[in-house]
């Protein structure tokens, strides 16, 4: 009970011992809210580099580079990408206000794993055995940080 208190005084929107239905919506509510922040994040990550593949490389000690990011930020698909980002922060923000971030950040990196999916079917990209290792070794990380459930942010 001194929890219930402590998150009381604390201002706290929800105290994290309720669990229940209560505890259970809220958890799925930012989960949700998480994952609709990480496919707008996929979804410019994708977007952005079907744009640029039209560009080319941009190397920005070039006197070109300049002209080649006008161009760049001509392309619908890099337009739409940039878009899909700025949807991304917001849906974020709403996550940061509830969880706290050492919960959220680790769960966001699950989207390695899409975004290097997606770059092998999407963009023929090859993906050694240790890179993906590499990202599935993250993944285990995100598990354990994710077991451990959102907690209501001190700082609300």
């Amino acid at each position: 009970m001194a929890g219930c208190c402590n998150n009381m005084r604390r201002g706290l929107a929800y105290n994290t011992q309720l669990g229940g239905i209560v505890g259970k919506r809220i958890r799925s509510n930012i989960l949700l809210i998480i994952i609709i922040s990480l496919v707008l994040s996929v979804s410019g990550q994708l977007l952005l580099k079907r744009g640029i593949i039209t560009v080319g490389e941009i190397h920005l000690d070039s006197v070109q580079a300049v002209f080649l990011l006008l161009r760049a930020f001509a392309i619908p698909a890099i337009q739409i990408g940039i878009l899909c980002y700025v949807a991304s922060i917001i849906f974020w923000i709403v996550v940061l206000s509830r969880v706290e971030l050492s919960f959220a950040y680790p769960v966001g990196s699950i989207s390695y794993i899409i975004v290097a999916f997606f770059s092998r079917i999407f963009f023929h990209e090859h993906i050694s055995a240790c890179r993906w290792a590499g990202i599935f070794i993250i993944c285990a990380g995100v598990f354990l940080v994710s077991i451990t459930g959102p907690e209501n942010n001190p700082q609300a």
